[in-house]
């Protein structure tokens, strides 16, 4: 069958196959188009990540955490049933003090991730993650996995905040708790990490 161009621009008595070359099927390309508005579940949509290289201090008490200065990122999702798989590591963290617990939060537009600290129990310091070393030169690495469900097609800022054990006396990150600078005192980085996920 020959291939015949209308004057409206349809062509016909072409195969299933494909098209010429040089010739767009736009009812093609839409439905491409459509095929890709809907993936499926689980799909990572976007990835926003910061990396901490310098040193942070912090005397925050339990009531009152500090947020962690270079550790923040802002995301803005795409529907408001997507979840924000967030990833944190803290490189390096002790206390300037010997054997006290620096703990960790996810924090979401100033507020602490509910959904994302411990259950209560007695008088244990609630949190998302924690690290206690016995000696402040001892540090080591913390990490987490959170996935939230903001509900929001606004722009969200997440960030990692911190508080110290009462009477640890400074709560430390990418950097040991003693002022020694010597070859086997460690100085790291920290990273956060928001991926939308599908949903």
């Amino acid at each position: 069958m020959p291939v015949s161009i209308s004057g409206s621009g349809t062509i016909s008595g072409v195969s299933v196959g494909g098209l010429p070359d040089g010739i767009v099927d736009t009812d093609m390309l839409a439905a491409k188009a459509a095929t890709s508005a809907k993936l499926g579940n689980g799909t990572i949509l976007q990835v926003v990540s910061t990396t901490k290289t310098d040193a942070f201090t912090t005397n925050a008490s339990a009531g009152s955490p500090a947020g962690i200065t270079g550790l923040s990122v802002s995301i803005t999702p795409a529907s408001t049933s997507n979840k924000i798989l967030l990833t944190a590591h803290i490189g390096h963290t002790t206390t300037s003090n010997d054997n006290y617990a620096s703990f960790f939060y996810f924090y979401r537009g100033g507020s602490v991730i509910s959904g994302a600290i411990g259950d209560a129990a007695g008088s244990n310091r609630r949190s998302a993650f924690y690290q206690r070393g016995r000696y402040k030169y001892h540090g080591t690495a913390a990490s987490m996995v959170h996935l939230d469900s903001p509900s929001s097609t606004s722009a969200l800022t997440y960030q990692v905040y911190c508080s110290v054990e009462g009477s640890g006396g400074y709560a430390q990150v990418n950097r040991s708790g003693s002022t020694d600078t010597a070859d086997h005192i460690g100085r790291t980085i920290s990273t956060l990490t928001a991926m939308e996920v599908a949903a």
